[in-house]
Formats: structure tokens, C-alpha cells, sequence
């Protein structure tokens, strides 16, 4: 079993883990942690450890020293359960934006905590049944509620906050938010350096022991060749993992790819990926229940073992970049509100290099800056009473059942909200 799992039972007092061999237990205390933390060094002479300790132990020490408010002090991705049988409580966190994954589900007086749904569902204790608001969300693209899963009894503990149970109580508290960060004044220029140091000082965080080659999971954008770039000036072996196509000639970018990795002196490892598409592959790769999207599984699958002949076992990659940096739709009409007019010839062009009409006008620069009572009646007229972003698929009963058209509406409404109170 990947990952781990402790149960709670909260009267007794009772925790078991699993898998045995991932439980750290110390002073009577009992840690089960999927972490990478960055800032070691400023722990161990902060919680005044010797030697190499783990990161279990620094966060097992982290909480004997600071208690609930170690996660404050913890720099890198983390989730984590921590029994402490002397409160008869359990503890658990998740790094701030969430990169590893932490679930719960409660059966009667028993809690259950682990860092994948699969394996809370994998417990008798824990139905299947399947959650249609959180189906009807996943299809439309609302990320309103972080906390539902696909399945009523399992929730999610969203990044960035802490869950505590005892017997007298439950408790989902937030400790991080970007919102707190103090601002710097810095210009452009001094922003960008700042940038390029916080950036480079990520990839070397990342890049491993040193034994065998780092790999890096490069495509022709600039997320991963960012990556690369740095990295190949702090490692020698780097290793370029890609993926490939010959029948599909207008998704393969081996020309930039090749180019990059001339350019920094990298090591290529092209995968033939349409040999490699999960649905075209039999038996071992079922997906689990929690994780529909598996396009990729089967491709990724083999670059890790491109990786792993090699000798590597870290593989970097550029993924998230996207939806961290790419932004909202609602700056484009905070352009227009503030007067700049070339914002109309950038979405119009943009608009017809992918032939979409003058639909993106509407949705980008209109729509948000409309009242909520005209920018209704125009949908109506224009679109009809089913929201734009609801796939036209999904069965109008389901809609109905589920208010889907009504939560899409609140979604765009706190977007629309939002834009306004930036200006």
C-alpha cells in the first residue's frame, strides 16, 4: 500500500496505522507523514536536533516544540497524522497549497485519516456512494468547495489547514493564507530578481541525493524548459524525459525539445507515447475510483522506468505553472476598467487565431464587468438557460437534481465579485 492510513477510534483512544513500517513513534506519540520539507537546516538548529534526522522526526519535533502551530513553521509539501495519546487527540495537516493529498472520513465515533481517498475506501466502514454535486462540479470546472470528493463519506482537508479530533470535539481550522503574506514594494526589476532567486532555490531543493541522473519531465513549453535551465546549471546529470508522437505530428514537439536540450547540454529520452495510451493497454493500470482522468497514467508510467533504469529517482517536472501563473479570465476586464483599450484588439485576436467568433468579447471583457441582473437577462437571450460552462451533455435532469446551474451561477458571481473589488 502506497501512502498511509491511521484510524481512529476517538472514545477508547485507540490508533492503529498502516503500513506499520511508515509509523514513527516516540514519547508516546504516533506520526504517520508524507513530507519533503525544505527548510531542514532551519529546523534542526531552531528544535536544537543533531545529526541527519528525517522529516518525520523534525515535524514529530515540530510538535512537541510548537504544538498545533507546528505546521506554521514547516516549509515544503506535507500531510501528516500525529496521535497524541496522552490528550487522547488526533492531529493532521496539509502543506498550504496542497501538493500532497490528506482525506478523512468518520464512521459513528471512529475517525479514519489518510493521504488518499482510495484507501479510506478500501475500509468497510466507508460506502462508495458517489457525491452527483461533486460529479457536477469536476464536469464544470467549479473548485468552489476543495473539501468534496467524488464520494459523500470522504472528505478532503483542503491545503493549508489543520484537522483535530478528540473525543470532545472536531475541528477543520485554516493556518495558512495567501491573503497574510506581508507585500513587498519592488519594482519590476527587483520583482523579477526575487522571482529567479526564490525559483532557483526551488529546483535546488528538488534535485535529490545526487545518485543517478535527475530526470525532468520536458515538453516544448516554458514551464519545464524553465526548469531544466536552472537545474542544468546546478547538476550535471540531467536527464530529459519526453514525450513523443509520430502518428500525432501536430502534438509532438521534438524540434523544440531537441533544441533545449542542445542548448543546455541535457541528455534526451523520448517516449514513443502512442504506444502507451491507457486505454489501449490491458489489466494492471485500473484506475482507482478517486482519479478519473488517467490519460497519461501509462505514459508517465514508462518515463519513471526510463528514469529508474537509469539509475534517478527524482523526476522534475513543470506542471502547475499553468494554473498558479496563467491567472484569472477576470484580468482582462480589470484592463479595460482601468482604460487600456488595447485589451479588445488582444482577445479579438486571440479570438480568431483559434476561430472562437466574438464569443470571447463577451465572456472576457462583458461579462464580467456586467451587473449581476443584466448580465443574466443577456445570458438568457444569448445562451438560453443553461450556464456556458455546463457541457451540453450533461442530462438536464442531472442539472436539475444536482442545482448545478444555480452553483455555476454563484461561482461566476464570486468571480465577477472579485474583479470588481480588485479595481
Amino acid at each position: 500500500m502506497n501512502g498511509f492510513r491511521i484510524s481512529i477510534d476517538l472514545p477508547r483512544g485507540r490508533a492503529s496505522c498502516e503500513p506499520p513500517a511508515r509509523v514513527l513513534e516516540q514519547q508516546g506519540l504516533l506520526l504517520v507523514a508524507d513530507a519533503r520539507l525544505d527548510n531542514r537546516q532551519e529546523l534542526i538548529d531552531a528544535l536544537e536536533l543533531t545529526g541527519a534526522p528525517g522529516n518525520a522526526e523534525l515535524i514529530l519535533a515540530a510538535y512537541r516544540k510548537w504544538g498545533e502551530r507546528c505546521p506554521e513553521h514547516l516549509l515544503g509539501d506535507f500531510a501528516f497524522a500525529l496521535w497524541d495519546p496522552r490528550h487522547r487527540r488526533l492531529f493532521s495537516a496539509r502543506d498550504p497549497l496542497g501538493v500532497r493529498g490528506l482525506y478523512w472520513a468518520r464512521n459513528g465515533q471512529c475517525l479514519f485519516v489518510a493521504s488518499a481517498a482510495r484507501l479510506l475506501l478500501e475500509l468497510p466502514e466507508i460506502s462508495r456512494r458517489v457525491d452527483p454535486i461533486a460529479v457536477g462540479d469536476y464536469l464544470s470546472r467549479i473548485t468552489s468547495e476543495p473539501e468534496r470528493t467524488f464520494f459523500q463519506d470522504v472528505h478532503r482537508l483542503p491545503g493549508g489547514h489543520t484537522l483535530t479530533a478528540s473525543a470532545e470535539g472536531f475541528r477543520i481550522a485554516r493556518y495558512w493564507d495567501v491573503q497574510s503574506l506581508p507585500s513587498l514594494s519592488l519594482g519590476e526589476s527587483e520583482a523579477a530578481d526575487r522571482f529567479l532567486e526564490l525559483f532557483r532555490q526551488a529546483v535546488r531543493d528538488r534535485l535529490g541525493s545526487g545518485v543517478g541522473p535527475t530526470g525532468i519531465a520536458m515538453s516544448g513549453g516554458l514551464d519545464s524548459t524553465s526548469v531544466a535551465a536552472v537545474a542544468a546549471r546546478e547538476t550535471s546529470s540531467l536527464l530529459a524525459c519526453s514525450f513523443v508522437f509520430d502518428q500525432l505530428g501536430e502534438c509532438d514537439e521534438r524540434p523544440y525539445i531537441q533544441t533545449v536540450a542542445d542548448s543546455l547540454g541535457i541528455e534526451t529520452a523520448f517516449i514513443d507515447t502512442e504506444r502507451f495510451w491507457f486505454l489501449k493497454e490491458a489489466g494492471e493500470d485500473v484506475p482507482h475510483l478517486d482519479s478519473p482522468l488517467m490519460t497519461w497514467d501509462s505514459a508517465y508510467r514508462q518515463m519513471l522506468g526510463v528514469l529508474r533504469e537509469r539509475g534517478g529517482a527524482v523526476l522534475l517536472t513543470g506542471h502547475g505553472a499553468d494554473d498558479l501563473l496563467s491567472g484569472s479570465r477576470f484580468v482582462v476586464a480589470d484592463r479595460l476598467r482601468r482604460g487600456d483599450l488595447r485589451v479588445i484588439r488582444d482577445v479579438w485576436d486571440y479570438s480568431r487565431s483559434r476561430r472562437y467568433g466574438w464569443r470571447p468579447l463577451y465572456r472576457f471583457l462583458a461579462e464580467p464587468l456586467l451587473g449581476d441582473t443584466f448580465g443574466s437577462l443577456l445570458r438568457h437571450a444569448f445562451r438560453g438557460r443553461r450556464a456556458a460552462g455546463i457541457p451540453r451533455w450533461i442530462a438536464p435532469e442531472f442539472i436539475r437534481s444536482t442545482g448545478l446551474a444555480e452553483r455555476y451561477a454563484q461561482a461566476c458571481q464570486i468571480g465577477r465579485a472579485s474583479c470588481r473589488e480588485r479595481v
